[in-house]
């Protein structure tokens, strides 16, 4: 019996237990200047420290165990994915987080800022009879249902050749929705053609 003691004793003894590696984590937020802030991010500083002071209750991990990721780093992984539509592995390692760390991440500060949607996004006053008039004529030409508008981006503009797309021409992306009748409902015009849809 005393043999078998002494054997599990020195195996046990014998594995190795690979250390813990800390990587430390990458600051956009201080180390990157307004221009590259906006490129990467889409959104301003002063922009996005709003938005974490309204969601940073939500994400705030209450312990630095395991050496969480604080909130303007999470915020930040969420915006890039939004901004790029990477793969997780890629968003992760651009703060150098796990995948599946980005993912839990995107779909924590996802749900955070959807709670927002109450506060930002308005209608109409009398929103609910728009909507239900909107999507009714959406129904009603092509079978489309809870359609109310519809979105579509094309390149082009009068000062077009100051942004080269990724297709190597000069071009303005804009974006366009607009009703069943072809009333242009909302306009956006304001980014280089090499800017995502």
């Amino acid at each position: 019996m005393s043999e078998l003691i002494s054997a599990i004793l020195k195996r046990k003894t014998s594995l190795s237990i690979s250390p813990c590696i800390v990587k430390e984590r990458y600051e956009a937020f201080d180390e990157l200047d307004d221009l590259n802030f906006l490129i990467r991010f889409r959104l301003r500083k002063p922009t996005v420290l709003l938005i974490l002071q309204l969601i940073k209750e939500q994400i705030e991990t209450f312990t630095d165990r395991n050496h969480s990721i604080s909130p303007i780093n999470q915020l930040l992984l969420d915006l890039r994915f939004y901004a790029t539509g990477s793969f997780f592995i890629t968003i992760g390692d651009f703060i150098k987080v796990s995948k599946s760390a980005a993912c839990r991440i995107v779909k924590k500060v996802s749900r955070a800022l959807a709670s927002l949607g109450h506060r930002f996004i308005k209608m109409s006053e009398n929103k609910n009879d728009i909507i239900l008039r909107k999507y009714m004529e959406f129904y009603e030409k092509a079978n489309l249902p809870r359609i109310i508008g519809s979105i579509d981006c094309t390149h082009g503009g009068e000062h077009a050749e100051l942004f080269r797309n990724r297709k190597g021409y000069f071009s303005i992306n804009v974006q366009t929705v607009a009703s069943t009748n072809l009333r242009i409902m909302d306009v956006v015009a304001r980014w280089p053609g090499s800017t995502h849809d």
